[in-house]
């Protein structure tokens, strides 16, 4: 495996993929929760709208709890032995101010915040394995959750493997972070199948996502021929076609290919998933990232203006994206 070299263009594809995601999300937050507004579009643009729960171009929990796994990315993950770099990362998450997480994260950060918690067996593990651990009684009690949401924050991981060979690496990585709060099979491959294919456009310019089916961790010919199922039904569809799944890790990432799907505007691309309806918001963060991957731009009057947790500035916020892409990206030349 050789060390990588980015040329203009790479780096500019890395950066829209990072920041088209945290616009998508952003775009899609106040249809999503207030379909009323998308109702009320017709065949009028789409543009960043204001709601009950979120002010003009802000992004939600997808990408608030994004920017902590893009930071981490862009650190050195050897540099302190003692400190897993996903422990700040868990960290993080349990100061956000807790918006839109929906219940199955509500209960697993309520258990982790009990004052009984370190009598538990893993009281004196670091906070990456008890969240882990959490998870997998979550879901052992209450049953999977198969939803889209650590899907769209695992979005980062994608451009802190980028060298040639590194598809192990990502794979690896994008299961690390995405287990932390949700375990199934499905979810995991569908965040790993995103990732390898944000990271195949961010280097040639081009999504196929069939072609990374076989980097999936120890995929076997009877899920090869799942998500070369999923993948070909999505390309032939539209995003419309999946609302009534996109809520969920699989739909979500079917939702976003349709909306990639012969279309290589990023603007276009963005408008499709939303008006898509239902899980709109987390779709656009996925179909962005994809989109932004491929194209390497993001349309100015919406970069301009998309914030949130913890970037609270519009024009800044993007720019700040930018730059923990950019440290991304220069660790993998040290």
């Amino acid at each position: 495996m050789s060390s990588p070299s980015f040329d203009e263009a790479q780096k500019q594809r890395a950066r829209a993929a990072i920041v088209a995601a945290a616009v998508g999300d952003a775009l899609g937050a106040s249809y999503a929760t207030s379909p009323e507004l998308l109702a009320a579009l017709g065949d009028g643009p789409v543009t960043f709208a204001k709601s009950r729960q979120w002010r003009e171009g802000e992004w939600t929990s997808s990408t608030t709890m994004a920017v902590p796994v893009l930071k981490c990315v862009a650190k050195d993950w050897q540099v302190e032995q003692d400190v897993h770099p996903l422990n700040r990362v868990v960290s993080a998450w349990l100061s956000a101010d807790g918006r839109d997480l929906g219940p199955h994260l509500v209960n697993i950060f309520a258990r982790m915040k009990q004052p009984n918690f370190r009598k538990l067996e893993i009281g004196n593990r670091p906070l990456s394995s008890k969240i882990w651990y959490i998870t997998g009684i979550e879901e052992g009690e209450k049953g999977c959750d198969y939803s889209n949401r650590a899907v769209a924050r695992s979005v980062p991981v994608a451009v802190g493997h980028l060298g040639e060979g590194c598809e192990a690496q990502l794979v690896k990585a994008v299961r690390s972070t995405v287990s932390l709060t949700q375990q199934h099979e499905d979810v995991l491959e569908a965040a790993q199948l995103l990732a390898l294919g944000m990271r195949s456009a961010i280097l040639t310019g081009n999504l196929d996502l069939k072609a990374q089916i076989g980097h999936l961790h120890r995929v076997t010919p009877e899920r090869k021929e799942f998500w070369t199922q999923k993948i070909t039904e999505a390309e032939k569809s539209t995003p419309e076609a999946f609302k009534d799944t996109n809520e969920t890790a699989i739909g979500a990432l079917q939702a976003a290919i349709a909306a990639n799907a012969g279309e290589p505007d990023v603007k276009a691309i963005l408008e499709r998933a939303v008006r898509a309806g239902g899980d709109c918001d987390r779709v656009a963060c996925i179909a962005g990232a994809l989109a932004g991957a491929r194209g390497g731009s993001v349309p100015d009057e919406w970069r301009e203006k998309v914030w949130g947790e913890p970037l609270l500035y519009p024009g800044k916020a993007a720019e700040s994206l930018e730059a923990y892409v950019d440290r991304a990206l220069a660790k993998q030349l040290q």
